[in-house]
């Protein structure tokens, strides 16, 4: 399945600036308690020592003690996991993973609540990066992860076998995943001007993401439809019919 080309305009509401509003209306905002997104398929193909992710997000309540609200997470059964995500003892955000033992990072920056953020993993055979916005935060040497015996991804929560829990509460956006290690100029580019967010599909120098979850509203006619145009001009309306897949239509 090809994912169409999404140009920088259709992301930004008019006149956007800096870190102001960025992306807030075009996001999905997650409340905290119960919502989460599986991608299980796209993570397990991925190669054990290179891959990107990168998302927008903004955070509404920060957790407290050891607490954490995860971004996202990837594990399997056998203690295999990458998770990203904010924790109450740390300032800013961690990246916590591991082959049997657990490691962590931790991320330079204060996070503050209600402003919008880059954040980029990058994932090499030199070394583990974290970025935000564009700028380098936290780094570790390199750790294989046997990315083999991956089970279970998903956005917005802590998920394993069928048990989801330390939601993310507030926005995400822009969610794409690489099967490579971006470059530090590509991360640039990535994060984009200030102004204005850089697209995934159009990034120059490498291959497009393997996944990319604009996570807002999809139908597009030249502007930005309100949610209920989008959904009765551009849905399918089920009735009582089968649609038999050998009969072309």
């Amino acid at each position: 399945m090809a994912t169409e080309f999404i140009s920088n305009s259709w992301l930004m509401p008019t006149n956007a600036n800096a870190e102001a509003n960025r992306v807030s209306n075009y996001s999905l905002d997650f409340d905290g308690s119960s919502q989460y997104i599986l991608i299980d398929p796209i993570l397990k193909n991925l190669p054990s020592d290179n891959f990107t992710i990168s998302a927008w997000v903004k955070i509404n309540t920060l957790p407290t003690g050891t607490a954490e609200k995860v971004l996202f997470q990837e594990l399997t059964s056998s203690s295999r996991y990458v998770r990203l995500c904010i924790k109450g003892n740390q300032n800013g955000f961690v990246l916590r993973y591991g082959d049997g033992s657990n490691l962590q990072i931790n991320g330079a920056t204060t996070i503050t609540t209600g402003v919008w953020y880059n954040i980029m993993l990058v994932y090499s055979t030199t070394g583990i990066k974290l970025y935000l916005n564009g700028s380098e935060d936290a780094s570790a040497s390199y750790t294989s992860l046997s990315r083999s015996a991956f089970q279970y991804a998903a956005i917005g929560c802590y998920y394993y076998a069928g048990s989801a829990l330390n939601f993310w509460d507030g926005m995400i956006t822009q969610f794409s995943i690489f099967d490579y290690a971006l470059s530090s100029s590509q991360v640039t580019q990535l994060y984009g001007t200030g102004s204005t967010i850089g697209n995934p599909m159009a990034i120059t120098n490498g291959r497009k993401p393997v996944a990319y979850y604009p996570l807002g509203n999809a139908a597009f006619n030249g502007e930005f439809l309100t949610p209920n145009g989008a959904e009765q001009d551009y849905v399918f309306d089920f009735t009582s019919s089968i649609i038999n897949p050998s009969v072309t239509l």
